[in-house]
């Protein structure tokens, strides 16, 4: 009854702040798009690596719900779950 993504992302700065935007298409099967972003509004920062960062989002759809994961903005999965 719902999808999860989840994982640990590295960060190239300790500004980079990503987040994962969620939309549902309310068709049938549903689509449903993840899209992972930085989210950081840092003008300057220092330029070290971040600590890894983790991240998580879900939702509820059926099992034939098509799936679309983009990271920043390119598509890194497409297809549905089994």
């Amino acid at each position: 009854g719902k999808v999860v993504l989840q994982g640990t992302l590295q960060r190239s700065t300790p500004c980079v702040n990503w987040q994962i935007d969620t939309l549902v298409m309310e068709s049938f099967p549903e689509q449903v798009r993840f899209s992972i972003i930085d989210k950081s509004t840092a003008e300057m920062c220092v330029q070290v690596l971040g600590e890894p960062q983790d991240v998580y989002a879900e939702a509820a759809v059926s099992e034939q719900a098509k799936i679309t994961v983009l990271f920043r903005e390119e598509v890194v999965f497409e297809g549905q779950l089994e």
